[in-house]
Order: structure tokens, then C-alpha cells, then sequence
């Protein structure tokens, strides 16, 4: 515990103590480039390590890896850096219903991807705070940032991304009671599940096509129905796009 303690310390602080006897007048220190280099291959690495916790559902580790990458990231002053870990930050917040805490990170990686002209990370943040705001139920903002991340994704052709705004907006819809626009936006993100090479997912798609052959007269249930269960085949296959990228 001690070790990884004092490992920690280096990693949040950048400061390396090196014993008087062993440090000669002599040494060429390393050069900055070097070290921000070095620094910076950390921060990746607890990124990715965060990552992978929050993909685990182990939340609480993943906040903790993330901050740090996120404070070394300030350190060396890596703006994109810095936007991708707020974003992911906001991740596991959301997952531990504290949307409100994640909806601040999701601000600032805006912010920060907006200045840096960073367009992937600019959507991301976006369809985050849709899904964010959905969840807390304030569908107009859920609608407003889903609309700007599917123009963003869509001026990307980012497809999977594309998908999930899409049905972030089928979802804000049908909960204001606006149930034509509903199945309209869950049919497209039917319909490029179907684009996606994925056996699964392929299957579900086309149960969409079973609820229009069959003439049911919910026809808003049974799309939902099917949506819901494709997009959480798409979430566990791409874990939310926003990881990293």
C-alpha cells in the first residue's frame, strides 16, 4: 500500500526525489520535451486505465484514474488531452445517477473542444449532455444538444455516433408525447444498425421491419421496443463513443 501510495504521488505531483548521494553537478538533466513526452504517455495510460474501469462498472476507480490523467494533462498543458478526460470524467458521474456533477465535466469538455476546434470531442460532449439531460427529464435541452451533436456527427460521418443521438432524440420525443417525430428519429438508428456488420444487431434491426409488415397498431410501442433493445447492444458494443476518442 505504501508503494502505491508513493507511486500516486508521483504521478499527481510530477516531482521525483532523487537521493543527494546519487545526483552529481555533472548529470544533464532530461530535456522537456523528454519529460512532457514522458508525462504525457502517463496521463494516456491512466486514461485508458480509467476506461477500462468505467467499462467494468468499477465507477469510483475509473473518477480517480481520469482525474489524475486529467491533472497531468493541465501540467503539460494538452488541451485535447484535457477535453477527452473531462468528457470521460463525466462517464461514470452519470453512471452513478449524480447527473447534475456530469453535466459540469460535459460543460467544460465543450468549452475546451470548442476553443481547440476539436470537432470529435465537440459532439461527444454534446450527445452527453443530451443523454444527461434526458435522464434528468429536461427534454427541451436534451433535444437542443442532441440535435447540435447528430449535425456535428453527422458532418463527421460518424454513423455509430450518429445512431446514438438519433436515439437520444427518439427517446426526448416520445417523452414529450411528440410520437410521429419519435418513430421517426428510432427508425433511422434502426436503419443504420443495419449499415453496422454486426450479426446481433442485425437481427434486431430487422425486427423493426416486422413491426411495419405486421401492421401493429402500437407501432410506436413495438419500434421503442425493438430501439431499446438494439441500442444496448450498440452501448455494450462501443461503450458509450465518446472513451478516449
Amino acid at each position: 500500500m505504501r508503494l502505491s501510495l508513493i507511486g500516486l504521488f508521483l504521478l499527481t505531483t510530477g516531482v521525483i526525489l532523487i537521493p543527494s548521494e546519487i545526483s552529481s553537478p555533472l548529470s544533464t538533466p532530461p530535456t522537456m520535451a523528454q519529460t512532457v513526452e514522458d508525462r504525457k504517455a502517463e496521463a494516456d495510460r491512466l486514461l485508458q486505465q480509467g476506461v477500462e474501469q468505467f467499462q467494468n462498472n468499477q465507477f469510483q476507480e475509473s473518477i480517480q484514474s481520469l482525474q489524475q490523467a486529467l491533472e497531468i494533462y493541465r501540467q503539460i498543458k494538452d488541451r485535447l488531452g484535457e477535453g477527452r478526460s473531462l468528457n470521460n470524467i463525466g462517464l461514470p458521474y452519470a453512471s452513478l445517477g449524480q447527473y447534475e456533477k456530469a453535466i459540469k465535466y460535459f460543460q467544460q469538455a465543450l468549452a475546451i473542444s470548442q476553443e481547440i476546434k476539436e470537432r470529435q470531442v465537440e459532439a461527444n460532449s454534446l450527445n452527453n449532455l443530451g443523454d444527461a439531460y434526458n435522464s434528468l427529464r429536461q427534454y427541451e435541452k436534451a433535444i437542443e444538444y442532441s440535435q447540435q451533436s447528430l449535425a456535428i456527427f453527422r458532418e463527421l460521418k460518424d454513423r455509430q455516433g450518429e445512431s446514438l443521438s438519433l436515439f437520444n432524440l427518439g427517446n426526448a420525443y416520445n417523452s414529450i408525447g411528440q410520437h410521429e417525430k419519435a418513430i421517426e428519429y428510432l427508425q433511422q438508428t434502426l436503419a443504420i444498425a443495419r449499415e453496422i456488420e454486426d450479426r446481433q444487431r442485425e437481427a434486431n434491426s430487422g425486427a423493426g421491419q416486422f413491426c411495419k409488415n405486421k401492421n401493429t397498431k402500437q407501432p410506436l410501442k413495438c419500434v421503442i421496443k425493438i430501439s431499446t433493445s438494439m441500442f444496448e447492444n450498440l452501448r455494450n458494443a462501443w461503450q458509450f463513443l465518446a472513451l478516449i476518442r
